[in-house]
């Protein structure tokens, strides 16, 4: 089991777990109670003002775009979601692996660049540019590269080391499978031996038959 040489190690690979889970937990819940649910009502809107609905057509109006434009951007919000699930598991996943953080740090990356991406391709359709729903919007991916880069200095201290806090057996972490089967493995052994001690025994000659002899 490796140790780390201070509490302050100690503190920064915890802090880091904590903050990388929370935050992919946090990223897949957004996704799919905000993001999602942004994307569907683009798509609705478009699909109703495609319908001819009047209510959704002076709508569409009154933000001055296309029906297609509405469905880009509804799009634009579905791939967000997408990058968002799969950035918030992987990291979530790996919370704790010092050997995995470099897949938690390039996920990331990738959100960041659709995030901003996005909020982009929004400014320029609207013409208007955002900056508290630019800055909502990467904040937790922005926490989470902050938790990443816990793990990346201890991943580089410690090259061999696969866990940023090692798992407690006795709480069914990774390593109590490996601990209970060594321990049965011993107990096979030892009744192996015993048998044979059993075998020798029966096979020496009986010493008070010979006495009598």
């Amino acid at each position: 089991m490796y140790k780390y040489e201070d509490q302050k190690e100690m503190r920064m690979a915890m802090n880091g777990k904590m903050i990388v889970m929370l935050a992919g937990v946090f990223l897949i819940i957004t996704a799919v109670t905000s993001t999602l649910m942004q994307g569907i009502q683009y798509f609705l809107v478009a699909n109703s003002a495609k319908a001819g609905d009047a209510n959704a057509m002076k709508l569409i109006t009154d933000t001055g775009l296309s029906i297609g434009q509405i469905y880009s951007v509804g799009v634009s919000y579905i791939i967000t979601t997408i990058v968002e699930v799969m950035t918030g598991v992987i990291c979530a996943k790996f919370s704790n692996r010092l050997d995995k953080v470099k897949i938690s740090l390039y996920a990331d990356i990738v959100l960041l660049v659709v995030l901003v991406l996005q909020q982009s391709y929004m400014m320029v359709l609207a013409g208007v540019f955002n900056p508290f729903a630019l800055l909502s919007g990467v904040l937790m991916p922005l926490l989470l590269l902050w938790g990443v880069t816990r793990l990346m200095k201890l991943a580089k201290k410690y090259p061999d080391r696969m866990y940023a806090v090692e798992p407690n057996p006795a709480r069914g972490g990774r390593k109590a499978a490996p601990q209970k089967q060594n321990i049965m493995e011993k107990a096979k052994a030892r009744v192996k031996d015993e048998e044979k001690v059993a075998r020798v025994v029966d096979e020496l000659p009986d010493e008070s038959a010979e006495t009598e002899e």
